[in-house]
């Protein structure tokens, strides 16, 4: 049974999903709350696996929760949701650990998958995005690049590096995927330097944000 606590700042929608997530044989709703400071407090006294948090919240945001979940050493996983995907928020929330972040459209099947799928240490990113990716971009040590090369087309990718892709948005490192692909440590460091040659980026996470964009994930 996978442990959950809804945190969204609009009452209908916490007892809505609530009651949708409960209706699960294998999901229980543990408990709710209606901003950030409420969230941290429920995930420290109820221990749930999965917080499915509301990115945009009038006492703090959904990557507000992750970021202080990290901070006190809280193992929850976390799921994101937003209505409208910004590329920088993408970003940021893939920097600090988010596990999913997914829109509000995605059917109720897909956010079970979902939650299923961080509690296997899976990342899920289901969005659509609005305008083009934002500069200066995050990169997966915390800081920035300026520079952008132009991408090649995705279907340049061949099949292994699409592997090697999802892989990458699952937040594995070269070590985890050279033991998921039965490879060596260097071979995964060429295909990873490759993709991010044809996606044009400069980090796992421009790569990562460049793929949800396509629909490549």
């Amino acid at each position: 049974m996978i442990r959950i606590v809804v945190v969204d700042d609009h009452e209908i929608v916490r007892r809505g999903l609530s009651k949708l997530l409960s209706l699960h044989e294998n999901l229980e709703v543990v408990g709710v709350a209606e901003n950030s400071t409420a969230a941290v407090a429920a995930a420290e006294s109820l221990d749930p696996d999965v917080l499915i948090v509301d990115q945009r919240m009038p006492r703090g945001t959904g990557i507000d929760v992750v970021k202080e979940l990290r901070k006190r050493k809280v193992h929850s996983r976390s799921i994101i949701l937003t209505t409208f995907s910004e590329p920088a928020v993408l970003a940021e929330a893939i920097h600090e650990g988010a596990d999913g972040f997914l829109s509000k459209d995605t059917p109720f099947e897909g956010l079970v998958d979902a939650i299923e799928a961080v509690c296997e240490g899976r990342r899920v990113i289901r969005t659509h995005f609005r305008g083009a990716i934002a500069s200066p971009e995050i990169d997966s040590s915390g800081g920035s690049s300026h520079a952008h090369r132009r991408p090649r087309s995705s279907h340049d990718l061949t099949e292994r590096e699409r592997e090697v892709l999802h892989m990458l948005a699952s937040g594995l490192n070269n070590r985890d995927i050279a033991h998921a692909l039965h490879c060596t440590h260097g071979t995964v460091k060429n295909r990873v330097s490759s993709v991010l040659a044809k996606l044009g980026a400069r980090s796992r996470t421009e790569a990562v944000l460049h793929a949800a964009r396509e629909g490549l994930l």
